[in-house]
This record gives C-alpha cells, structure tokens and sequence, in this order.
C-alpha cells in the first residue's frame, strides 16, 4: 500500500483481530487443557485453529469456527468502527450508547447469523448504555420493568473501555492529548484507573500514526507522558498505571513491568518475567491487559509477530516456571494488535494471519473488517475534518 496512514489504520484494526483470534484458542486453558489445543505444546507459536471452542455470547459465535476468528473482542471494535463510519467521522458517548442500544434491540438485523448469542452478548452493555443516556427503566429478557444500576462489569476498575474503545487513538493523527481527553469523554463504560488506562492506549495509538520515524519505545513513552488531566500529580508519580500506587506500593506498575523483561534473554524469559510480575494481579486489570502489552512492544520493538506470540503465551507459572494456565490472552493479544498494528502497519503481519482473519470472521459474522477500517480511514481522514 502506497498511503503510510492507510496501513497503519489497517494494521490496527487487522492486527486486533489477529491477536483475539490467536489468544482465543488458549485463553485461560489450563496445561492439559493448552498442550491438547496446541498438538502437545504448552507455547503458542503460531496462528492455529480453535479446537474444542464452544460458542458462546462472550466467546466465538460458532463452535469449532475457522482459523483466524475474533470473539467479543473483535465484535465491539467493529461497533466502534461502524459507529464512527455511519456518523460520518463524528462520534461522542451519547452516539455509541445509542449504537449499543439498537444492536441489542435489534439483534436480528445486526446479527442475523447468531441474534440469541448477540442478544445475551449485549445484555451485559444495555443497562450501563441507559444509564448512561438518562432512560430510567429498561425491560428486561421478559418484558417487566426494572430500575438501571451501574452494571456489574463496572464495580471496580476492568476492561470495558480498553475493550470498546481499542480505535479510539485512530481518530487523531499524531495528537496523543487530544486522543486521549476525547477516549476520557467516550469511555462511559469505565471507572478509576480504568479509564486513564484506555485513554492511554489511544494516545500511543494516535503517536503511532506520525510521519516522524520513531521506534516503538518513543511511542510508547510519549504515550506514557500524555496526562492533560495531571493524574497523580503533575509528574505522575502517583499515577495508577505509570507510577506507584499509593494504596498498592507492591503491586506492578508500567515501570516495573518494563524493567521485569529488560534483562530477558528471550522472548520466552521475557513472557516468565511478565508471568512472575503480574502473579497477583486480577486477569481483567487494565494493569495487566494494557501493561502487558506495553512492556512487549518494548521489548520487541514492536515487531508484529513476535509480539503477539508473546502475548498469546502470557501465563500464570508454578515456582519452577511451568505452566499453570494461560490468562486473558485473547484480550492480551488483542491490544498488543492494535499497537504493532498501528507502529508497523498491515504488511509487517504474516500475510496467512491477515488472510486467514478477514475470511474468517466474514464467514462467522458477516463483518468485512477490511472494509470496514478502509471506510474508517476514507471517513475520518479524508471526507471530513474531525
């Protein structure tokens, strides 16, 4: 491809549907579980086929789907695309409630192939979407009326921001401030750290699409230093996510994670380094979920498949080492997609991986994602002027 900006709004669209499709072969599978899945291997080494997968509203919509398919991970960020694409370039909170909304109501127009699983896949964003827009009761699976509270999913800080929101920092080129106050403004779904964490992934996001050549360790580190909010002081130091959480002094930090890999003397040392840091961290922190990433395309230099292997293998281990089970992975996978994606574009990708991932959840859900970033990019950075 000719157009660097393109690519680059391909590669992390693409790329997060690469690292959900390869995670979510192995996610949370425990060692027996993992070495039945992987041909007797306890490692991810390639893009493989979803043995054994049972479908499901927060998994795949098909059992045994093809090589390549997305979960719910992949679903939501086309919710978010689509939505940006249909409001020609425009998107605030009140528009993807709305788009939320209508896809659980309207499940069979959306979701022809599969409405009973996207109904129950929705039902888990309909009532904060409500909330959210004012609508005192909604009905529930058997018609009868019941009072909104905030949503389960949202009572301390998890992923539904990162989740939702993966494309938010494609919207600006090259202006990690402005990405990141606008993705604070989107992200309704998320509480406390949570939503500084999505904001920061769309201002690396957002860094990745400059002209400029930087490596994937500026990118991250101007991501790093983007705080317009001075959370955690103006320097950050008691910032959640990037310093020491005062309520959590031993807990891991983007710091700490970073230094975990830097002596690694491979890629597999590195992914027991990160094992052993992130051992008491709950598998849906954004802690975990973004940090993880972060300290990968670091180590890496943000190359695409190495990053994404190593994401698929994150893991919890005995004290010898040995697998114990492997965590959110899709999930891991998935945002180490939307950076490499965003740093290296489209083509750093195995060709078979990108292949494989488009058929594939064209023939699942009816989503043509090549497309769909394509009308992203054509909306946002040429029809209009957001």
């Amino acid at each position: 491809m000719s157009d660097e900006l393109l690519t680059k709004v391909l590669g992390s669209i693409v790329g997060a549907t690469i690292g959900d499709s390869i995670g979510a072969v192995v996610e949370f599978c425990d060692r027996e579980t993992a070495r039945r899945r992987l041909d007797g291997k306890e490692w991810v080494e390639n893009m493989h086929s979803s043995k054994e997968t049972r479908a499901g509203p927060l998994g795949v919509f098909r059992e045994n789907p093809p090589r390549g398919t997305g979960t719910d991970d992949t679903r939501l960020n086309q919710i978010f695309v689509e939505c940006v694409v249909k409001n020609q370039g425009f998107i605030n909170s009140q528009l993807l409630a709305m788009e939320y909304i209508d896809r659980y109501r309207d499940t069979k127009r959306h979701y022809p192939r599969t409405p009973e699983l996207a109904k129950k896949h929705m039902s888990h964003f309909y009532p904060v979407c409500c909330a959210h827009l004012g609508m005192r009761d909604i009905e529930d699976f058997k018609g009868e009326k019941h009072a909104i509270y905030l949503d389960e999913m949202n009572s301390f800080p998890m992923l539904s921001g990162l989740l939702s929101l993966q494309s938010a920092g494609l919207l600006f080129q090259n202006d990690p401030e402005r990405a990141y106050r606008k993705t604070v403004e989107l992200d309704f779904f998320d509480i406390g750290y949570a939503r500084d964490a999505t904001a920061l992934l769309a201002a690396i996001v957002s860094t990745a699409l400059s002209n400029e050549q930087l490596d994937a360790r500026e990118i991250i580190d101007t991501g790093i230093k983007t705080n317009p909010y001075q959370l955690g002081g103006s320097n950050g130091e008691l910032r959640t996510m990037t310093g020491i959480d005062v309520l959590y002094r031993h807990g891991p930090s983007l710091p700490r994670l970073f230094k975990s890999v830097e002596g690694a003397r491979n890629d597999r040392d590195a992914v027991l380094a990160l094992a052993r840091e992130c051992e008491y961290v709950h598998p849906f922190s954004p802690l975990d979920i973004l940090g993880v990433p972060m300290a990968i395309i670091r180590h890496t230099n943000g190359d695409p498949f190495r990053s994404i292997i190593m994401a698929a293998n994150h893991r919890r281990v005995d004290k010898d080492g040995n697998l114990v089970q492997l965590r959110d992975v899709d999930c891991v996978a998935m945002i180490t997609g939307v950076l490499a994606g965003a740093i290296s574009g489209v083509d750093a990708f195995p060709k078979d991986w990108v292949k494989d991932a488009l058929s594939a959840n064209l023939d699942v859900y009816g989503f043509d994602i090549e497309k769909n970033a394509e009308d992203f990019y054509q909306t946002v950075f040429r029809r209009t002027r957001y």
